[in-house]
């Protein structure tokens, strides 16, 4: 995620893009072979529980849990102290205490670890209190839904577009998180047995929700406070950045980019493999009930993805006239 050279961020790309390709049929075989060899198994969360208990030598399944708890704290502890990172340096010293000493700030970041730890205490008690109703994969799908788009939006208008604000930022997060939750909470616990908690607990309803908000919310945030002229000069700036490879590496050798191998090139068509491979795999398997959401999903991926390396030609072609 940070390395010297454009060359060496384009090895990170193409490694990490391959590996994507790659470890997945590792993750999804056990589950798609309990349909064989578990047949009586109905419920997908304990799958991996009974493969491992039927399959797995006396000790091992011992082993496995304890690996499981071991990786598990290791990434709460590594999300925790990011977040608490984020919170200290970027909202308190930011906003609340500027001119805070590194001692402050280090009880401070302590204070945001257990309040975050108890947020994630809070997400899980509700969890644990609409298990009844739905089971914890659907959840995780989501709240997903919920968050994604309002997250996307922002940071992939601010990569692609020059009109896109601070303001127009913020008001997409706040706009799509807040119609995501407000749909949540209407269906789970304020309206759960109506129709309208039934349409709202469609995944497709929900994605088309909280993108609109999110949308509705950059253009207004955009168009009501489009940023000073030092906010755009410094946007124009890292854009410009983006379209220019690096000209030389550390050790004096040339770096450049060539056409076929821009960022958004590579990047987009990748998402259209994606999409691609995702709407294969739905007509293949007879469109089964709720495989619309998944082919629109996949078409929408192609769409973008075409539109990413559109993009990234054009701007490897007035790259290559302004050299």
């Amino acid at each position: 995620m940070a390395v010297r050279t454009d060359k060496d961020a384009r090895k990170v790309g193409y490694l990490v893009a391959a590996l994507n390709l790659v470890t997945p049929p590792f993750f999804f075989l056990p589950a798609m072979a309990a349909r064989q060899f578990l047949p009586a198994t109905t419920d997908p969360n304990v799958v991996y529980g009974l493969l491992c208990r039927e399959l797995l030598p006396v000790g091992m399944v011992g082993l496995l849990v304890a690996a499981m708890f071991s990786a598990t704290l290791s990434t709460l502890s590594g999300d925790y102290n990011a977040l608490s990172a984020v919170l200290t340096s970027d909202v308190w010293k930011r906003f609340v205490a500027p001119r805070a000493s590194e001692r402050a700030l280090v009880w401070v970041g302590r204070l945001m670890t257990v309040v975050v730890g108890l947020l994630a205490l809070a997400v899980a008690f509700v969890v644990l209190r609409s298990g009844g109703k739905k089971d914890l994969f659907d959840q995780m799908v989501t709240l997903f839904g919920i968050f994604l788009p309002p997250i996307a939006i922002p940071m992939l208008a601010g990569l692609m577009s020059r009109r896109a604000s601070n303001l127009g930022a913020l008001s997409a997060l706040v706009a799509g998180v807040t119609v995501g939750l407000a749909a949540y909470f209407t269906r789970e616990y304020a309206a759960p047995t109506t129709d309208l908690a039934t349409w709202l607990k469609r995944l497709d309803v929900m994605t088309a929700a909280t993108t609109l908000a999110a949308l509705a919310g950059l253009i207004a945030g955009s168009w009501l406070r489009p940023g000073n002229a030092a906010a755009q000069q410094r946007t124009a700036e890292f854009l410009d950045r983006l379209r220019a490879p690096e000209s030389a590496t550390a050790d004096g050798e040339e770096d450049t980019v060539p056409p076929s191998s821009s960022p958004l090139i590579v990047g987009g068509l990748l998402v259209v493999l994606l999409g691609a491979l995702l709407a294969v795999a739905v007509l293949a398997s007879a469109l089964p009930a709720g495989a619309g959401v998944s082919l629109a999903v996949g078409v929408g991926l192609m769409a973008v993805g075409g539109a990413l390396a559109a993009l990234g030609r054009r701007q490897a072609r007035r790259g290559s006239r302004q050299s």
